[in-house]
């Protein structure tokens, strides 16, 4: 089944055990499938990624949420990390959670480069991610709200009005975090 969908590259039960890969997809990253069948997961992952991956597979596993998106850092065969970007659910029939993934590793040091940029721009800017949450928070945005990235991060509804540069308004419905 796994074959027929590129982007579908694994299927897990709720304990992290792979019980069917995309091997083709794997390959890519020159991990076998016979290889993730006798791992986890999170066998894979980056350290500093371990915690908040658990956190989120854990919620698929309890119900908590339907479908999830996030990203992580991924070893290759050779212990290079890549940059993933997952959307995982749960399977409406039985217990296991079916796992999208697509490399972002060029995005994301792409989006690093960015980042420098725009903390360097004198006008108040506010980064979102792909899910709404908010990732920059540059000085200048930060001496206008009063708050900085650490209070701002991972807040998705943001209360205040938002406008076009050139001050008419900007419909919610048009928001980066809801499209």
């Amino acid at each position: 089944m796994t074959e027929q969908w590129p982007a579908l590259l694994c299927v897990l039960d709720f304990q992290g055990r792979f019980k069917q890969v995309n091997s083709a997809a794997w390959q890519q990253l020159g991990i076998s499938a016979q290889l993730l069948y006798t791992t986890t997961f999170t066998h894979w992952l980056h350290p500093d990624d371990l915690v908040t991956t658990e956190e989120h597979l854990s919620k698929l596993g309890t119900g908590q949420v339907k479908p999830i998106i996030f990203e992580n850092r991924w070893r290759d065969a050779k212990g290079k990390y890549h940059w993933l970007l997952w959307a995982a659910t749960v399977a409406p029939t039985e217990p296991l959670i079916y796992a999208v993934g697509l490399e972002v590793t060029e995005h994301k040091q792409l989006e690093q480069y960015y980042q420098v940029i725009v903390k360097g721009l004198h006008e108040g800017i506010l980064l979102y991610d792909a899910v709404g949450k908010i990732r920059v928070c540059n000085p200048s945005a930060t001496k206008m709200l009063g708050a900085g990235l650490d209070h701002n991060k991972d807040y998705c509804d943001w209360p205040l009005e938002t406008c076009q540069a050139d001050g008419s308004p900007f419909p919610k419905e048009s928001h980066p975090a809801v499209i």
